[in-house]
Formats: structure tokens, C-alpha cells, sequence
């Protein structure tokens, strides 16, 4: 197989490793994510990162991170209600977010192990629509009025995932192109053993007729294939 023109480590890298380097990224995005999540439910006052805090405080704070949480402003129902939904879909995005990136680490490196396009694609077809999953919540997010350099960690992490379906894609191709050519060196090999076979079984043949005709001398018998005429002079003679 040919090498392809464009090489998305120009040839520094194997692509073996550098989808090894792809899923690792993964994994350090879920850990990132993990984190992050845990940071969210501590702002939120969901949870306390506190050590010394005894069971009586945090069942009371407890409740007063709750409340926060709702925000208890009476007079302004409608943000309230947005607040909280606000909270509750960043938690969910970065729960999914950890969850799916820990996830595909699995995949990919299993992949990676067995050499196997099947389990590359895997994480080649649900990564792409994830992708595009967050370019549509970009996309909402700058209609929603979000600053565009708000969103630039962002764009960065989806460049990174764009790089990473590069990647993947030019490895599975190259698995598949291994597979070829070794099927097609099998294939070559099956051929070439029949060949010799044959060959083989046809030059037995006159070996079996020389056998026969040493046979047949050794027991005093003349060869009928070249000595006919000599047999039918014999046997004129006899009936004379």
C-alpha cells in the first residue's frame, strides 16, 4: 500500500501510537470532566468538599445548598426557573461529557489491542455524532447570546476531537489495508502450492510408466510399448 499524501503526524508518528495518544486524550478529558463535575456539585451546594464538616452542619447546609440552588427570589419567578434549569443541564452535559469520554478511552485502546477496524469504527461513528452534537449546543449558545471568546475552550476541545477523528480514520484504513494484503498473500501462497502439486502429480506419471516397463523386464517380459513388432515375428514363427 502506498503512503497517503497528507499524514497527520507527517510521518513522525505511527499511526498505532498516535491513536494510542488519541485515546489517552480521552481519558484525560473524563478525568478533567470528573472533576470538573465534582467542582459543579461543590459550587452548587450539592455536595461539601469540607472534611471536617460533622453529620448535623451538612444535613443543615444540606438544605440552605438546595435552597440556593432554587433560588429563592420571589419576585422573579421566571429566572428562578431558568437558574435551575441552567444548573441542572450544565450538571447533566458534564456528567454525559465524563461518562461518554471514559467510555470511548475503553473502546478505542481495546481497538487499538485487538488491531481491529470493527471496534475503531465504533468509536469513529458515535465520536462524529458527538461531534456534531456540540457544534449544534456552539451554535445555540452564540444565537443565545454567549461572547464568542467565552466559548474558545470550547472550540479548542472540538478541534481536538476533529484532529482525533482524523486520526482514527487514517488507522482504520491502514488496518484494512493490512488485512488486504494479507489475504491476498494467502491467497498467493494457496496458488502457488497448487501449482507445484499439480507439477508434481504430472511428473510422476512417466515416473509410474518407467516403474511398470523396469517391472516388466525384471520379470522377463518384453515391453509392449516398443516392442510389438518383435512380439508379432515370434508369433508367426511359432505357428509355422
Amino acid at each position: 500500500m502506498g503512503q497517503r499524501k497528507y499524514h497527520p503526524t507527517c510521518h513522525l508518528l505511527s499511526l498505532t501510537m498516535t491513536t494510542k495518544i488519541v485515546a489517552l486524550f480521552d481519558m484525560v478529558f473524563g478525568l478533567f470532566g470528573l472533576v470538573w463535575f465534582v467542582l459543579m456539585l461543590s459550587r452548587f451546594g450539592i455536595i461539601s468538599l469540607d472534611p471536617f464538616e460533622n453529620a448535623d452542619t451538612g444535613a443543615a447546609n444540606q438544605t440552605d445548598r438546595l435552597d440556593n440552588l432554587r433560588n429563592t427570589d420571589q419576585h422573579t419567578p421566571d429566572k428562578q426557573a431558568f437558574a435551575t434549569n441552567h444548573k441542572v443541564i450544565n450538571l447533566t452535559l458534564v456528567a454525559f461529557y465524563t461518562a461518554v469520554n471514559l467510555v470511548f478511552f475503553i473502546i478505542l485502546l481495546v481497538g487499538v489491542h485487538k488491531r481491529s477496524p470493527g471496534i475503531c469504527l465504533i468509536w469513529f461513528h458515535i465520536r462524529c455524532a458527538i461531534f456534531v452534537f456540540k457544534a449544534i449546543i456552539l451554535v445555540m449558545y452564540l444565537i443565545g447570546g454567549r461572547p464568542l471568546y467565552s466559548q474558545i475552550p470550547f472550540i479548542l476541545s472540538m478541534l481536538a476531537h476533529l484532529y482525533g477523528l482524523w486520526v482514527v480514520n487514517c488507522y482504520v484504513e491502514e488496518l484494512r489495508g493490512n488485512i488486504f494484503e494479507k489475504r491476498l498473500e494467502e491467497t498467493k501462497t494457496k496458488n502457488e502450492q497448487a501449482v507445484i502439486e499439480n507439477s508434481n502429480i504430472t511428473d510422476d506419471i512417466p515416473n509410474g510408466i518407467e516403474q511398470i516397463q523396469k517391472k516388466r523386464m525384471q520379470e522377463g517380459l518384453d515391453n509392449p510399448l516398443f516392442h510389438t513388432g518383435e512380439n508379432e515375428e515370434n508369433k508367426e514363427k511359432s505357428q509355422e
